[in-house]
Formats: C-alpha cells, structure tokens, sequence
C-alpha cells in the first residue's frame, strides 16, 4: 500500500471533518515575512521579503515528482506528503539527509535540539520513528516519523519543539519527585518502577494549547494502580500524569498462553495478589479439569486463540509485540472491568466476572499491539487514538461494529462505532469533548476516529459529505499499519 497507508486515513479524516491530527480549525501556517500575499488557510504564498521555512517549502514543491501537501499545525508541519529522492545507505541515513536537507521547513536548526532514533518499522516500505532531545534530554512524546520506500521519502508525520530554551539543572532531586508523584496519586507507599529520569515537556505535544517547555522528573509507579507522573523539576508541581492501566471495554505459529483465576483479588505487580501467590488454571494446551464447566474461564480459553489468529493470519503477527511473547490473561479480577496492564508493569490482560468477550479481548490485546509499536500516550488525543484503534480491530474480530455485546453472561454493548452518539460519545471534531476525566476523554472521544474507521470501511454520508468505503478488509490493513507506524 505504501503512501496510502499514510495518505488515505489522514485524507478520510479530514473528509469527514474528524481528524484527530490537528483541531477542527484550518492549519495554522508559519508566519509569513511582512509583506506577504494573503491565501487560503493553510497554504503558503510566496512572500515578498526571504522566509527560511517558506523557500524550503518552495525547494521541497520543486524537488517532488508529485504535488505536495502539507498540513500546519502552530507553525510546525504535521503532515507533509511529497516525493523526493534522497541517497544514503540505509533508511535511517536516507531520513536524516532528508531532514537536514529540509531542516528550515522543520524548524530543526536549534543546535540545542536533536533527533535520536525511536525505531525502524519494516512492512510497506521502511518508517524511520525519530524522538527528539533538548542537551541530550528527551523531549515527551515529541517523535516525527519518516515514511520511505527504497531511496525516495513519501511522508512524515508528528511534531517537534522549534523553540526550548531551558535551564537543566533540577532543583528538586529524583527522590524528592518520586514522593510528589506519590501524593499526586494518593499512593504514599507505591514503588517505582524502572528509572526516575529527566525530560522535557510541553503540553502543547498532546493538546496544540499553547504552553512553555519544562524541565520535568518522570516518574513511574507500580502497583495495582500504577501511574506515570511528570513533576517539575524546578517547582515541584505536577506537570501531567495519566494512568498506565488501559480499560476497555488449529497450530498457531509462536502461540504461547497461560491462564490464571485471580479470585476475585486484584492483580498487584502481576503474579502476586495479596495474601498469596496465583496459580495458573491452563495453558496454550488445555485448561486443568475442574475449569472445563466455568464458563469465563473456557470462553477466554477460545477466545484468546482466536484473536491471536486473527493478528497472526491477517498481519503475520506473533503475539502483542511481534515476538511469541507468552498472552497471560487473568480472570475473576478485582478491576473495574477488562484491562490491559502494559509494558511499563507486566503485559497481562485482567478481566473483571461479567465483562469477558471476544470483542473486549480482542480490544485489551490491542492496546498490547499500541503498546509495542506507536506506543500512543494513553491521555488526550493520543489516548483516544489508542482506544480507537483497540475499537476497531475489536469490530473486525468479532464482525460487527459495537462493542461488548456477546459477553459471557450477558451485557449489552456500551459503544457503537457506527453512531457514537448512541451511547452519548461524539462522532466530528466540532463535538470534542475538554475533560480532565477518563485520562482526557480517551474513551468519549473515541468515538471521532471510530466513526471514520466505519465511514472508510463501509461508506455513508456524514457531516455534509458522501463517503465510499473501501470494505472491512482493506480498511483493516490500512488501519494496522498506520496504528504500528505513528509516532
């Protein structure tokens, strides 16, 4: 598929006015010299005076063997689509030398910010995920993806900094803002988990509102309840957290699977619930006899090779992160409803009695999927992508388009891809919804990017506009390999 895997989402969500990309209104070009022709939104007319980033555009529109596009976003170009030769040895050299070759246009001539590789995606052509540094600091969620095919770069997508200018020597140590993150939670006695480190952050990665860099502790918590907590490095005030806990709602090749009963406890630290140590009730190979007439526990048995099979069949993917990794799923658990428990904690899926589905499951092993790959902030706009996506490989699954109808004993749907507003989730950008609730509305505005996942799939008309859909399967296809590649 190639550019299409970039080009035809990103285009079907501005058809549907539904973009999740960049905010409903018109992209915000960088400013031009004084004396420069008014034009449509977004679009750049030449300037009387010299402006750096538009003569790269110009040199950029010149060197392409197609027409570019470009989407701007605060003066920064969040999506740019072309067609441009470039040598190098390798995808990640052929990147770099197209960046530096454009770096006015990306605004990347601080000599203070840096771009280190994230990782290389391999598939439709090669993607080159770069994250950017301030004096060798990471900036969060600040990652720019290259999209190359042999020796011509097609696309990139995300966002950088052009402007820090920042102090980065903390006056709080990593000490004092793990006990800050821990009153931020209300979890005095929470343990950290891997390494208190260094960032900068700025709000604006997450919701293009306009904010200040910070120099920031990132801290992350463990526990049944675990947390990453940004504080700040200077003042001590909490900058940003969000939960890493992400609710939802024949011979396999690397298939791998254990089963556990919690009892009705709530999973701490993975294996470990309180007062005693959890047993496994089964395996890839069957599960232990007195568990053949409990019904969650059989379900999730099927279930689980199923969805694995339909990653393995469609995509050729072995387990949740590519590699065989063991699925470990957990029912009778003390949680609110079905969860995934990511990468920073265990990789277990947990479900509560009453919420086991085919749908749900299918929706927690994708937020393992995100969690490997595009690794999508689970707060915000980047969190509401990551339950869309969980959504609708979920609705492939299970060939429908609601979710959580068919659980194991009972329970009607609570989200509908097809119409959002049924369940009282908006289906357009001009109906967003501004919440600090639910990680930042991961769950209500959802149901944006869910209605343009059923609109490319099947077609309709919707916000003035007449979509032909290009059928369940293709829109599956292009929806994997774009939920793998973003940054």
């Amino acid at each position: 598929m190639k550019l299409l895997t970039w080009m035809l989402l990103i285009v079907s969500f501005l058809l549907v006015g539904c973009s999740l990309f960049a905010r409903r209104e018109a992209p915000t070009p960088p400013p031009a010299s004084p004396g420069a022709s008014p034009g449509p939104p977004g679009v750049l007319l030449p300037p009387r005076q010299a402006d750096p980033q538009v003569a790269a555009l110009r040199q950029l529109e010149a060197a392409s063997q197609r027409p570019v596009h470009v989407q701007f976003q605060d003066g920064f170009p969040r999506f740019v689509h072309a067609s441009i030769q470039v040598d190098g040895a390798n995808p990640v050299e052929r990147a770099r030398k197209f960046l530096e070759a454009y770096q006015d246009l990306y605004g990347l001539t601080d000599p203070d910010l840096g771009l280190a590789v994230r990782r290389g995606v391999e598939g439709d052509g090669e993607d080159v995920i770069f994250y950017q540094t301030y004096r060798g600091l990471p900036i969060f969620a600040s990652e720019l993806a290259v999209h190359l095919t042999g020796d011509r770069v097609y696309a990139t997508v995300g966002k950088l900094l052009t402007d820090v200018d920042l102090d980065v020597t903390p006056a709080l140590t990593a000490a004092q803002a793990e006990d800050v993150a821990r009153a931020a939670v209300e979890a005095p006695q929470a343990r950290v988990a891997g390494e208190t480190r260094l960032v900068i952050f700025d709000p604006r990665l997450l919701n293009n509102v306009p904010s200040d860099p910070r120099l920031a502790w990132r801290v992350t918590l463990g526990g049944n309840a675990p947390w990453q907590v940004l504080v700040d490095a200077q003042t001590g005030e909490v900058l940003f957290k969000y939960s890493l806990i992400q609710p939802g709602g024949g011979s396999l090749h690397g298939y791998d699977f254990e089963e556990f009963d919690a009892r009705n406890e709530a999973p701490w630290d993975c294996y470990l619930i309180p007062g005693f140590l959890v047993e496994s009730i089964g395996d890839e190979d069957g599960l232990e006899e007195e568990y053949h007439a409990h019904p969650e526990a059989v379900a999730v048995w099927w279930f689980a090779r199923e969805v694995y099979a339909f990653y393995h069949n469609r995509f050729n993917r072995h387990s949740y992160d590519g590699d065989s990794a063991q699925l470990e799923v957990f029912i009778n658990a003390d949680v609110p409803n079905a969860q995934w428990m990511g990468s920073w904690l265990c990789d277990i899926i947990v479900f509560r009695t009453g919420w086991v589905g085919l749908d749900v499951l299918a929706h927690e092993f994708t937020h393992g999927v995100i969690d490997h790959t595009s690794d999508l902030i689970y707060a915000n706009q980047p969190g509401a992508l990551n339950e869309s996506y969980a959504d609708v490989m979920a609705s492939l699954v299970d060939g429908n388009w609601t979710m959580g109808e068919g659980r194991v004993g009972g329970g009607a749907a609570f989200r509908d891809l097809s119409n959002p507003p049924a369940f009282g989730d908006p289906d357009r950008m001009s109906m967003f919804v501004m919440t600090a609730d639910d990680n930042g509305g991961v769950h209500i505005n959802s149901g944006i990017p869910n209605k343009a996942a059923f609109l490319i799939a099947e077609g309709g008309t919707h916000n003035g506009w007449t979509i032909a859909g290009i059928g369940r399967e293709k829109m599956g296809r292009l929806y994997y390999s774009v939920m793998t590649r973003l940054p």
